[in-house]
């Protein structure tokens, strides 16, 4: 019969050289599993890190960013977000507010963010129960607030165009921009709009006066109040100069036109002064 040498001896027969074969496979299914268990131990300890690190680096929402989640939802991306044409801080905050109900903050850490663009969820009212009670409704304009961490300090914040709320809604919108007077009072003046090199502002305020600071020679404007009211009137203002002002009431649009040439210079003012009836409109209005 013939002798094979395995390791550490002769050893006779095909029989003991086929039970020492099955005993290096199973040596080979045990490191196997070893190693797997490892890697598994290894995989558990990175996701109980991951977990550990995110949870000491999520912060609880400033006082009156405080909002409870809804089924229903949208989000409002900021390329740029400003105070004094600063960028804002990774410890501040943007949130959102419908009327004066927060619907949706985030923390403004823009690295940890898809190329560095960071969202707003702003929560609907799902109908489900009393805690998305005055959030949201489709054709709602949420409006914004910046809170400066470093100085505890909360500052009215003006986006560069105002995007209706609608379930699912995907809003990308330039910049949201603040100063650091506006730390809520209204603004009266159009000289008081966000400065800003590459865009143009509008702004209604609770008495009626459509504000604007404008980069551009103004020859014509079109523009949508929102809100359950009905225009009555559209006049005054810079916009006097033109031989036509016009408005819907129906649908709430006012327009004007320089007919034969001719524009309002660019800077700033009042470009017409609003009446209406019925409630009160959103404090938005949405240019053409």
């Amino acid at each position: 019969m013939t002798k094979v040498k395995i390791c550490d001896g002769w050893h006779s027969g095909i029989g003991s050289g086929w039970d020492r074969f099955k005993q290096l496979m199973k040596m080979k299914h045990n490191l196997l599993q070893q190693k797997w268990m490892v890697r598994g131990q290894k995989m558990m300890q990175a996701i109980l890190l991951f977990v550990t690190v995110s949870f000491i680096s999520a912060q609880d929402p400033p006082e009156l960013f405080q909002f409870n989640q809804s089924t229903l939802q949208a989000a409002y991306f900021f390329v740029e977000v400003t105070i004094d044409e600063n960028q804002i801080d990774s410890d501040d905050w943007v949130g959102a507010f419908n009327g004066d109900v927060c619907v949706g903050a985030r923390q403004w850490d823009t690295s940890l963010c898809g190329s560095d663009v960071c969202e707003v969820i702003v929560m609907g009212n799902d109908g489900l129960d009393l805690d998305t009670e005055g959030y949201c409704n489709t054709g709602d304009i949420p409006n914004f607030k910046i809170y400066d961490a470093s100085e505890n300090i909360y500052f009215d914040a003006t986006p560069s165009e105002d995007a209706i709320w609608t379930n699912s809604g995907f809003n990308l919108i330039d910049n949201l921009v603040a100063n650091s007077e506006d730390s809520g009072e209204e603004i009266t003046d159009g000289c008081d709009l966000p400065d800003s090199e590459t865009t143009s502002y509008l702004h209604l305020t609770a008495d009626g006066a459509v504000l604007y600071k404008s980069l551009y020679d103004i020859s014509g404007f079109q523009f949508t109040v929102d809100g359950d009211i009905t225009l009555t009137d559209a006049s005054g203002g810079d916009s006097q100069s033109m031989p036509l002002v016009n408005f819907n009431a129906t649908t709430n649009v006012v327009l004007g036109a320089f007919l034969f040439g001719g524009s309002i210079p660019a800077g700033c003012g009042t470009l017409v002064n609003l009446t209406w009836e019925g409630g009160s409109p959103t404090g938005s209005i949405r240019s053409r």
